[in-house]
Parts: structure tokens; C-alpha cells; sequence
């Protein structure tokens, strides 16, 4: 699905020889930030567990967007703003053993999914209830999975439209695990945890997991996950050698500077709109990761389909077969704007250039072009694509005048 974290190995001692009266100071300053009594409360769960208040070098507020994490005191780049031990965060081997021996294909984000079904149910006897009340309630969460057929619809013209398909058809198929898991234990959860409960957990897990350890297993930190995302951030995550997971500024917060008392921000990945309306519910303004998807195919009354197909196999060019096994005759490609020297330009792959010229021959010895008529067709066919994008653009600001 992704990787949440970029994780480097570094000294897990970084930045804490500043010795401050933080619990006080944490508290005044998150009251500063319109924190909630649950967001307080979490904090003095943080104390209570041990955890060493003088490295957290941020407290949780309310931004626009929600909740936020915000710089308490003056940071310098590669200072240590957050520290923690290992035993603060939720992982798969911390559920049941009962549990963990009725799953047999659950995958990674369901079985922690499951663990805070099962914190759930305990309530205020959680050892995480603190935690637990922090997390989006249902209907909280945006992600395309949730949209009704037609909010949807707005979407079909998008890859994210056959990812919500294939998400939700997953989660159907990881759902009869669940269900298997709630009905034999009863005294852990509700038997009657719907599909629709059953997906909110999951993409409440989803959008807060991390690759953690050598063997990245799926684990949600508290705290750390508080975080906004912002895709130009290098602030770093990483596993200190003392059981502890750390996480590096990479800015200067500094008392006077304008990133002072600033939102603290991580970046969740490389991520298109796409895979983040998807993953998380959220976009990007001007997404420097975003891309956009095209499907070509050889039509079906082609006369020429079978030598085509044949063609581009012998070439390693692999065309999609459908959930029946049919080919297709057809792949998609990957459109994304690239920074060089002469600026930023939208790249057409070679490959989809090569696949099109392929579609649009009326012999496969006019896919043999000389260089000044490949030259030819290259412009062609990019000047189709500008204004494929000038018209979606259009489309797109009508549709907004209109609503």
C-alpha cells in the first residue's frame, strides 16, 4: 500500500542535552494552541507511561486543517523533537494470542486494526484509551472509500475510481477474516462489528501506520501520527540503537524566526492526490507528486489487433488481461511533471509514445519511422496530449463554476 516512514540510523541521544520543566510548560502552551481536555489528557498519559517529557519538543493544537503538532520550544535542524519508547506504540504481535491464532491471510493493517477494535471494547481500561479518544470518529475519515456511488462518479475518469474498487474489494475479503476473529471472541469484541465499522477501523489504521523495524511490520505510533503531512518536509523518522524511535527537525524553530511556534510537519511519502484522497482523505494544493493516468489499447475491430499483440509481446511491450483472463489490448501509462534545467515540463513516457504509434499503425512497418518522421509523430502526439490536459482543465474550472 505504502511506506509511511524514511527511516536512517542515528544517534538516539541527538538533541536532548537541553534540560526544561516540560510538563508545565507543554500544558500552558497546548492551552495556548486551543487544545482539547482529550489532547491534554493524552499528554499526561505520555508522563504517566514513563516517557521522558524532555525530549517531546511539541505539543498538540488545532489548525485549520485539524489537529496539528506545534513546536513548544526553540529547535534546531537535526535536534531531536520527538522521542519514545518502543513499548508506547501498537503493533501486530500485541494482539491476543487467541487472536492472533485464528488469522490465516489477514494482512498487516487488519491485524492492527483488530488490536484497537480490542482496546476499544475495553474502554477507559485501555492501556491506550488516552490514545484511542484521539483517533477520527466514524464519518471523520474522507477517504474514497466512503464516497456514495455518486460522489464517485466525479472520479471515473481517474485511476483513484478503480483503486476505490479494488480497496473496497479487499476489504470485503479481509473483512470475512475479521468477522471468523469477532464471532469465536466474543468477551474481545462486538459480534455484530459491520463491513462499514470494520472499514473505518481499517482506514483509521491505513492512514497512521508505519513501516517500523528491520522487518517493517505495520505500526501506529501515538503522538508521532498527530503530524501534519506536507510533501517538501525532510523531517526525518527514525529507530534509535536504545529501543526507542526518534524523530529529527529538519528546520530551525527558533524564538523570534517566523518558523517559530510553526506547525511541526512529516511527509508521508512521495504521494500523488491521487493515492492520498485514497489512502488518507486528504489532497495537496500543487502536489509536486502528482501525476496523471492514461490507458491505450488496441481497439477490438482492429483487423491488425492479433499481429499487434503478438508484436508487442515479441518487444516485451505487456498488455492487461481483465478479471476473466481476456486481453485487453491495452496497459496504462504514468504522466508526471518533471523539473530540468529549462524549467518544469509534463513528460509523455517513451513508452506510451511507442505503444500509441503501435495503435495508430496501419502496418507494423510504419512503426519503423525515420527519425524525422518519428520526430513528427512525437509532436503529434504531444500536442494531442496539451490539449487533452488544456481541455480537462477547462472542464474542470466549469464544473467548479457551476457547483
Amino acid at each position: 500500500m505504502w511506506a509511511r516512514a524514511l527511516c536512517l540510523a542515528i544517534d538516539g541521544n541527538a538533541g536532548l542535552g537541553r534540560r526544561f520543566s516540560c510538563s508545565t510548560r507543554i500544558h500552558a502552551y497546548a492551552q495556548n494552541l486551543g487544545s482539547s481536555r482529550t489532547h491534554l489528557e493524552f499528554m499526561s498519559w505520555l508522563r504517566r507511561r514513563g516517557e521522558d517529557m524532555n525530549s517531546i519538543a511539541v505539543a498538540i493544537g488545532m489548525s485549520k486543517h485539524g489537529r496539528a503538532l506545534f513546536a513548544h520550544r526553540p529547535m534546531c535542524a537535526g535536534e531531536c523533537m520527538i522521542k519514545f519508547s518502543q513499548n508506547l506504540v501498537l503493533t501486530p504481535e500485541k494482539l491476543p494470542c487467541e487472536v492472533i491464532a485464528l488469522l490465516d491471510q489477514a494482512n498487516e493493517f487488519t491485524r492492527v486494526s483488530l488490536l484497537v477494535m480490542a482496546e476499544k471494547r475495553k474502554g477507559q481500561n485501555s492501556a491506550w484509551a488516552p490514545y484511542i479518544e484521539c483517533l477520527p470518529s466514524f464519518g471523520e475519515i474522507h477517504s474514497t472509500i466512503f464516497w456514495d456511488p455518486k460522489e464517485l462518479a466525479c472520479l471515473e475518469c481517474s485511476p483513484i475510481h478503480r483503486g476505490t474498487g479494488e480497496r473496497n474489494a479487499l476489504l470485503q475479503s479481509e473483512y470475512r477474516e475479521v468477522k471468523k476473529v469477532v464471532e469465536s471472541c466474543p468477551h474481545l469484541y462486538d459480534p455484530d462489528v459491520s463491513l462499514e465499522q470494520f472499514k473505518h477501523e481499517y482506514a483509521t489504521v491505513s492512514s497512521r501506520a508505519w513501516g517500523q523495524g528491520p522487518h517493517s511490520d505495520m505500526t501506529m505510533i501515538p503522538l508521532v501520527d498527530f503530524a501534519n503531512h506536507d510533501p517538501r518536509s525532510r523531517t526525518l523518522f527514525s529507530h534509535a540503537d536504545d529501543n526507542c524511535t526518534v524523530v529529527v527537525a529538519s528546520r530551525d524553530y527558533q524564538t523570534g524566526d517566523e518558523n517559530f511556534h510553526l506547525k511541526v510537519h512529516i511527509c508521508y511519502g512521495d504521494h500523488s492526490n491521487a493515492v492520498l484522497a485514497l489512502d488518507y482523505g486528504f489532497v495537496v494544493p500543487d502536489n509536486p507528486f502528482d501525476e496523471a493516468e492514461i490507458f491505450l489499447e488496441i481497439p477490438s475491430e482492429d483487423p491488425l489487433r492479433e499481429i499487434k499483440l503478438q508484436y508487442m509481446a515479441q518487444n516485451n511491450m505487456n498488455t492487461l488481461r481483465d478479471s476473466n483472463g481476456t486481453q485487453t489490448g491495452g496497459r496504462p501509462f504514468t504522466i508526471m511533471e518533471v523539473t530540468s534545467r529549462g524549467g518544469k515540463e509534463v513528460v509523455v513516457p517513451s513508452a506510451a509514445r511507442a505503444f500509441a504509434r503501435i495503435i495508430t499503425s496501419d502496418s507494423l512497418a510504419a512503426t519503423a519511422l525515420r527519425p524525422e518522421r518519428r520526430y513528427i509523430a512525437e509532436c503529434v502526439l504531444q500536442g494531442e496530449l496539451s490539449l487533452l490536459l488544456k481541455a480537462s482543465t477547462s472542464e474542470i474550472e466549469r464544473y467548479g463554476n457551476n457547483s
